[in-house]
């Protein structure tokens, strides 16, 4: 028994190993370690603080979380994880694509998409103030090529502010934001999908990223607001069921209908592309 016991731990460890291995050729030697001693400190029992770094290759300076919040979460899910690595399949993109992220957070998966994309732009949106003020620390290395807007994603312009009540686990990846008066002292200014197009002065979104916490309810639902779908390569949104606006699956699933995409899922994320095969594992 103790030693199939102990077979049973070597296999796990060089399992884990091996999957640690894999990803030096994405984010590098250093990074790879970082991540090991860094997200044992970000267990809770741990009660660390601050800010930890961690060096990505071919970045100009060490991407930044903090301690005790879910940001070690969202670089698991983006650089360990490697979510988003179904773009990687994408058909060739423009010589400067347009890459939109709706709820960037703290600007790992922005971070993920310059780095993959050396010529791309980016336009960054995040409503949390103090997700934000991490997101530009994140996006400052970019020679021009990202913008961070603190707002919400919306389909009309009106004022917002972010939910005093928790949506699911009240972390900071789990911000909702509802519409107020523009008197309101925590009251900042809403965008649509279509501001942010003409802000980036491109022709088309080569990729619209979405993680608004059931907003995408509000900028979908909105028929009259989304002459930019037509002009949207590949959107990749997380669709959510159980908030305030309502369930988001039904209303995505109709604002797309007829556009033409392709199905699938990465993760948590739906993915909605033209120009590939049907991907597994979305009952469309």
């Amino acid at each position: 028994m103790f030693l199939k016991r102990l077979v049973e731990r070597a296999r796990r460890c060089w399992s884990s190993a091996a999957g640690l291995i894999s990803l030096v050729p994405h984010i590098g030697l250093v990074a790879v370690l970082q991540y090991v001693l860094i997200s044992r400190r970000c267990h809770p029992d741990r009660h660390s603080t601050g800010l930890w770094r961690i060096r990505l290759s071919r970045w100009g300076q060490p991407v930044v979380g903090r301690y005790g919040t879910s940001d070690m979460n969202v670089f698991r899910q983006i650089f360990i994880e490697r979510e988003h690595d179904w773009v990687r399949s994408l058909p060739r993109l423009p010589d400067a694509p347009c890459i939109i992220d709706c709820g960037a957070n703290v600007g790992y998966a922005s971070v993920f998409f310059l780095r993959l994309f050396p010529t791309a732009r980016v336009i960054a949106v995040e409503p949390d103030e103090r997700n934000f003020a991490i997101l530009a620390k994140n996006l400052r290395p970019t020679g021009g090529r990202a913008a961070a807007i603190r707002a919400g994603v919306w389909s009309h312009a009106t004022y917002l502010k972010c939910c005093e009540e928790p949506y699911r686990d009240g972390m900071d990846w789990s911000r909702q934001v509802v519409e107020c008066a523009a008197d309101d002292p925590a009251a900042f200014q809403a965008v649509s999908v279509g501001d942010l197009v003409r802000q980036a002065n491109a022709p088309r979104i080569s990729i619209l990223k979405i993680d608004i916490e059931g907003a995408e309810s509000v900028v979908f639902g909105d028929v009259g607001q989304q002459e930019w779908l037509e002009r949207t390569d590949a959107i990749a949104i997380e669709l959510h069921d159980d908030t305030i606006f309502g369930p988001a699956s039904e209303v995505f699933k109709r604002a797309i209908a007829g556009q033409g995409f392709q199905m699938g899922k990465s993760g948590e994320l739906t993915l909605a592309t033209r120009g590939l095969q049907p991907l597994v594992g979305f009952d469309a």
